[in-house]
């Protein structure tokens, strides 16, 4: 038995040659420019006539004696082209009201008091059967009880089908794409006569993993409390029991992380698996198939999620590789492992989550072995991890205290890799980084470390009376200790710093100059000085290069709302918030901007609802500006209250009245209506909101707020853009007012799929003076530049 192995041992070395293993890279890298490309790219068969090309290739190759790399990258590029594609463009319904039924797959989410959301599966329309699953959104008015649905719940209704909208600016959400991730094709909304044909205890398993996850959530809640939400968000990344205040300190500190399956978590799993195995006496050929199925079903359990797979499927080579006497390269094992992530799921690569896995895991490969040498020198780490370290070292106590340090610089060295492989992709995803991350992990993963086959235990004798509750009690008491820590930790100074998103040049020049600091770049330091010098000088000349303009009028994609922003040099103005607040957050929160000046135009919530948000991100707001007698009108109850916020913050609030000018660098705010000495209290906020002249450097832009037409006139100046009055309402933009201000071009801010806005009669009224009109519902954002004495307007779309 031990010769046969051998032999097979002797055969497997004699084949493992580097082109074999660079192979890999190369369909790794294929495979990801193919996907990365592929939404970029229109629906076609093109791809397909790369295959026939990549055959031909290979068969030249061949004959010529080379290897058959370049015909492995055509062929599967082209592969994850068509791939991505299919996940990109699924079949959809026409949009449009039908009779629906269907079941529930999953655990409904309740988003608030009034509204719930869930995903359908099995779906009939009008009686025919569709592919794939929906999104439903379902709202309760008035006194109506909130319906009880359940994973398998088989309910029927009317609703109106919908296709879910994409990003509408470049730092938009992207629900579509979220959507397509989850394997769900359109959206189904205005749900009518919901009824329900089943109950929870004859309901199908339609979600498994869902059903199994509820199983684990009530075990642990039975011997844990409230606590049981920190172990399930460790133990399956089910954080949604968790508070926003707790993964906001989680986040703040760095460790985020620790909450979202990842290697950490698939190594203590798959150590407790392979001890169990050992335990049981599960032959060597069975243990490594029997691990790979349980530790897929823990991939599973967390949705299949990229740090879970990615993590699996390294954990898994690097056991068949002992099994079969060699030591795979870590990187190939990394690029091994994104190739199975992207074939289970190709969208996954526009995530997150895939980003900052491998983010963290390339600066671990890259970067460890670098900072270990630096830390300990290499004779000293060759002495700590050598197979025979222990016979060459005494065993004294001067040994031990030796072997402890080069333990705990290795864990250093570990953590400090992973925070800098994941520092700009952390700034780009979250705009913001933790100060003190390095020595934080270094604190909270050895708890972590105990914390999670803790869980396990409590989950495994959850169903023992006392023994359960006692382990449950001691997992408890350390959730509660983990949980003050790092909600102590997060409120320490700087605990985070905000920072803007990176420049593509410099997300790139940073991955480079990761790989000419590692041991996978030939050559001395004088030469990786040159080279890191080189790229160095390209990453920030291309950024410098490519900066956004100094002067931008900026009309944000908001749906049934208002928001832009001019950004004169630093200097940023904001005109309205949106509803929410989440387009025009998240734009300056990429930008690295605060709000200078905020005006206000009216007190209504689709212009000014986005201020808790603002203030929520951390976004300063040195002054704001309302018109004049704006609190004396016939407003929204609540936009009152969010000035009173805005005060208690020690937020400058003054008033504006017709006339009042505000000057910055090259732009010029003038104030055009409501006029002071001439308001009365109790009128509609829409007639007596702000109407402002933006002069960018000469170029002049009248935003017409929610003006109607009885009051439009007085706001009327000739102006070289017009932001249109009340999102395009008819009531508004007159024939004779249009006339007057004359525009060479017209932006309106209104809402997808709206049949009433922006309305027929006001386009007929543009176009018959050839006036050229930019919607947001169609163009996304919308942003007007000055440069070099010149107006010019780009679109997202």
């Amino acid at each position: 038995m031990h010769e046969r192995r051998g032999r097979l041992v002797t055969t497997v070395r004699r084949h493992d040659d580097p082109e074999r293993n660079h192979l890999m890279l190369v369909v790794a890298f294929s495979l990801l420019m193919g996907m990365l490309m592929a939404p970029a790219m229109k629906e076609s068969g093109w791809p397909w006539l790369l295959l026939p090309l990549a055959a031909l290739l290979l068969f030249s190759l061949h004959r010529m004696g080379l290897g058959p790399h370049l015909g492995v990258a055509v062929a599967v590029f082209a592969l994850g082209v068509l791939w991505a594609q299919a996940w990109l463009h699924p079949l959809q319904p026409a949009p449009g009201e039908y009779a629906i039924t269907g079941y529930v797959y999953g655990e409904p989410a309740q988003n608030s008091q009034d509204r719930i959301a869930f995903f359908l599966g099995d779906v009939e329309m009008d009686g025919q059967r569709q592919r794939g699953r929906a999104y439903c959104t379902l709202y309760v008015y008035g006194d109506d009880p909130m319906p009880q649905l359940y994973d398998g719940a088989r309910i029927s209704f009317t609703g109106r089908v919908y296709h879910p909208r994409g990003k509408g600016g470049l730092h938009d959400f992207d629900f579509r794409m979220w959507l397509l991730q989850s394997r769900i094709h359109y959206g189904i909304t205005s749900l009518k006569g919901l009824q329900i044909h089943n109950t929870p205890q004859d309901a199908p398993w339609k979600d498994i993993a869902s059903r199994i996850r509820a199983a684990m959530r009530e075990a642990l809640t039975k011997v844990m409390g409230d606590e049981a939400r920190l172990a399930m968000a460790m133990l399956v990344s089910d954080r949604e029991g968790l508070g926003e205040d707790d993964n906001l300190a989680f986040q703040r500190t760095g460790i985020a992380h620790v909450m979202s399956v990842s290697g950490l978590h698939v190594a203590i799993v798959g150590g407790l698996l392979v001890w169990l195995a050992k335990k049981l006496k599960v032959g060597r050929r069975l243990r490594l198939p029997v691990l790979a199925v349980l530790l897929m079903g823990y991939c599973g359990l967390t949705g299949f999620s990229a740090a879970a797979v990615r993590s699996a499927v390294m954990m898994l080579t690097a056991l068949l590789g002992r099994e079969l006497g060699r030591k795979p390269d870590p990187l190939i094992t990394l690029a091994t492992s994104l190739v199975v992530v992207l074939i289970i799921n190709p969208l996954q690569l526009f995530s997150a989550g895939l980003v900052l896995s491998y983010s963290a895991m390339a600066g671990i490969l890259l970067l460890q072995p670098v900072f270990m040498d630096w830390f300990s020198g290499k004779e000293s780490r060759k002495r700590a991890f050598g197979r025979h370290a222990m016979e060459r070292e005494s065993r004294g106590m001067k040994a031990w205290l030796k072997a402890q340090k080069l333990k705990l610089l290795s864990l250093l060295s570990f953590s400090l890799a992973a925070q800098l492989g994941v520092l700009l992709p952390t700034a780009v995803y979250f705009h913001q980084l933790p100060t003190y991350g390095v020595a934080i992990n270094l604190l909270i993963v050895p708890m972590v470390g105990v914390l999670v086959p803790l869980y396990f235990i409590a989950l495994a004798l959850s169903f023992v009376p006392w023994i359960g509750l006692a382990v449950g009690f001691v997992a408890k008491s350390l959730s509660v200790c983990l949980l003050w820590l790092v909600k102590l930790l997060a409120e320490l100074p700087y605990a985070s710093l905000r920072v803007p998103s990176a420049p593509a040049f410099v997300l790139c020049g940073a991955a480079v100059a990761g790989v000419l600091i590692s041991r996978y770049f030939p050559g001395g330091w004088k030469r990786r000085l040159v080279a890191l010098m080189l790229v160095t000088g390209l990453a920030f000349g291309g950024a410098w290069l490519t900066r956004p303009p100094q002067l931008r009028y900026l009309q944000l994609s908001v749906g049934h709302g208002d928001a832009a922003l001019v950004m004169d040099g630093r200097i940023t103005l904001g005109i309205d918030t949106g509803e929410d607040g989440r387009e025009l957050t998240d734009t300056l929160l990429a930008e690295g901007r605060d709000i200078d000046a905020l005006f206000l135009t009216h007190l209504h919530l689709d212009h000014v609802g986005g201020i808790p948000e603002l203030m929520q991100a951390g976004i300063a707001i040195k002054q704001v500006y309302l018109p004049a007698g704006a609190t004396r009108q016939l407003v929204d109850p609540q936009a009152i209250d969010l000035v009173d916020m805005l005060l208690q913050r020690g937020v400058p609030v003054a008033e504006l009245a017709a006339g009042q000018e505000l000057r910055y660098n090259k732009v010029t705010i003038t104030s055009l209506w409501p006029i002071g000495n001439k308001l009365r209290s109790g009128q509609a906020a829409n007639d007596m909101s702000m109407a402002l002249a933006v002069n960018m450097d000469g170029y002049v832009l009248l935003s017409a707020s929610d003006l109607n037409g009885t009051y439009e006139s007085y706001a009327a100046i000739p102006c070289d853009v017009l932001k249109v009055a009340h999102h395009g309402s008819k009531n508004s933009t007159s024939k004779a007012f249009v006339d007057f201000v004359s525009p060479s071009m017209a932006l309106i801010s209104c809402p997808v799929g709206n049949a009433a806005l922006p309305a027929m009669e006001t386009l007929e009224r543009l176009a018959g003076q050839g006036i050229p009109v930019y919607r947001t519902d169609e163009r996304g954002d919308i942003t007007l530049t000055v440069a070099d004495g010149r107006l010019e307007l780009t679109t997202y779309k």
